[in-house]
């Protein structure tokens, strides 16, 4: 499975959001990272159908423009940023409406077992008679990443799904997606501030800046002193762990060039 981002040019009245980009996404774990108002959440929503931008987004080479909203919602899922449940649901209940274009009048066993299985896998099993509403912010957001994956999409599109965990939930998050990605051959595209956990988890990065792409490639080639700079304007050290990944380790606020 093969999403692409072509040539999207989106504005929301006069403000240009996104300026001519262009992303492929085939598989594993792509970030995208950028600043405040870089375009990220807006990316994701023209990837998924959400928004029509110029220029196309296309799932293995069908425009996602054509397809019938059924059959788009059963390939992508979308989990928007600040998610926030009010619905008087259980846990078990609101992740089970993932399933809700799988769903008869009656709930199957299968259907049971999916909702059971992603319970478990987000440590959230406990909490499946609760009400969405009781539970604390990051255990609600973990409900939510399990709804958006009880649909069995090929492209999960997450945006800030880490925002409402703490750090020992934000790892475990980042290792389940890659686990996920790896076991279920989906794509999961996660939308982040946080560079490190982007590091860490992703195979690849997009680094998107004032509505265009920045850099792109192995979190190595895009996650350098000189784009940190140049996109964040802060100065910073790029240490190496022993898997070869980068580590960022922000100094201070880059001081600006004097010869410009």
């Amino acid at each position: 499975m093969i999403l692409e981002g072509v040539n999207l040019d989106f504005s929301y009245g006069e403000t240009p959001a996104l300026k001519g980009v262009s992303v492929t996404i085939g598989g594993g774990v792509t970030a995208v990272i950028g600043p405040n108002a870089s375009g990220k959440s807006t990316l994701l929503r023209c990837l998924c159908g959400l928004l029509r931008p110029r220029g196309k987004a296309l799932l293995d080479g069908v425009d996602v423009a054509r397809l019938k909203a059924p059959e788009l919602a059963r390939r992508v899922s979308y989990l928007s940023q600040g998610f926030w449940p009010q619905a008087f649901l259980t846990v078990f209940e609101f992740v089970l409406l993932g399933r809700l274009h799988q769903l008869s009048w009656r709930v199957s066993a299968v259907d049971v077992d999916c909702v059971n299985r992603l319970l478990r896998e987000f440590g959230i099993a406990d909490l499946a008679s609760r009400r969405i509403t009781e539970v604390s912010g990051g255990q609600a957001q973990m409900a939510a990443i399990a709804q958006a994956l009880a649909r069995e999409p090929q492209v999960l599109l997450l945006d800030e799904p880490t925002s409402n965990l703490d750090m020992k939930h934000q790892f475990e998050t980042g290792e389940l997606l890659r686990a996920l990605a790896g076991s279920r051959g989906i794509s999961v595209v996660v939308a982040l501030h946080d560079l490190n956990l982007a590091a860490r988890f992703a195979d690849v990065v997009y680094v998107l800046n004032d509505g265009r792409v920045h850099s792109s490639g192995s979190p190595a080639e895009t996650l350098t002193a000189e784009m940190i700079a140049s996109v964040y304007g802060v100065s910073a050290r790029i240490g190496f762990g022993d898997d070869g990944r980068p580590e960022v380790i922000p100094l201070r606020v880059a001081q600006p060039d004097a010869t410009r």
